[in-house]
């Protein structure tokens, strides 16, 4: 039962990490597209003033 239980966490924990990587990647590109918005929105504002 033990060794099911440890097969399945290890599963879980590489599922995890594979994900994980993938979130990251998600975020990152979210995060550099937010980051592009903000920029362009900052510098219109500027303009604006």
């Amino acid at each position: 039962a033990l060794r099911i239980l440890h097969d399945v966490i290890l599963r879980i924990l590489t599922n995890t990490r594979q994900l994980r990587s993938q979130i990251d990647m998600i975020l990152v590109s979210l995060a550099s597209d937010d980051l592009y918005l903000l920029m362009r929105i900052m510098e219109n504002d500027n303009e604006s003033k």
